[in-house]
């Protein structure tokens, strides 16, 4: 039942898109990571005790800084870094530091995702998406206010 009530909220919203803002307005505040989702088969992954000790990957964006900066919680890792939007709807992470606890799977996933070379994006007022490994997987990130 989560998964299907997973799919009918966010799918108006992938085909949606981007909305009028700008990237850095749309971007900019703090996130909390709501799934990841391996978009051949359309499943999405929540998490739970094992993936993610139940905990969360929080991230606050600040786009209109010199340079841009994100900084959060990755489960039981503090992150820190800068990105630079590099065309429509891609981009990358130019550097990123982060502690070295140990931490479950979704932790892993999500900064593995971070480092690669672009990633892909939609974004609109309530729901980011991260594409990557080559478009085949998602990560999605809902707004804490």
């Amino acid at each position: 039942m989560k998964k299907i009530l997973f799919l009918s909220i966010f799918t108006p919203t992938l085909l949606v898109g981007c909305t009028g803002e700008s990237f850095e307005n749309a971007i900019n505040g703090s996130w909390k990571v709501i799934s990841f989702m391996d978009l051949n088969t359309g499943i999405p992954e929540f998490k739970n005790s094992e993936n993610s000790w139940n905990r969360d990957i929080t991230i606050k964006f600040d786009a209109f800084s010199n340079p841009k900066s994100f900084r959060g919680i990755n489960i039981s890792n503090e992150i820190l870094g800068k990105f630079e939007i590099i065309g429509n709807y891609r981009f990358k992470v130019s550097e990123l530091f982060s502690t070295e606890v140990g931490q479950p799977e979704w932790a892993d996933r999500f900064l593995n995702a971070l480092v690669e070379h672009e990633l892909t994006y939609q974004v609109n007022s309530n729901l980011l998406i991260f594409y990557y490994d080559n478009k085949s997987k998602a990560i999605y990130l809902k707004r804490t206010f």
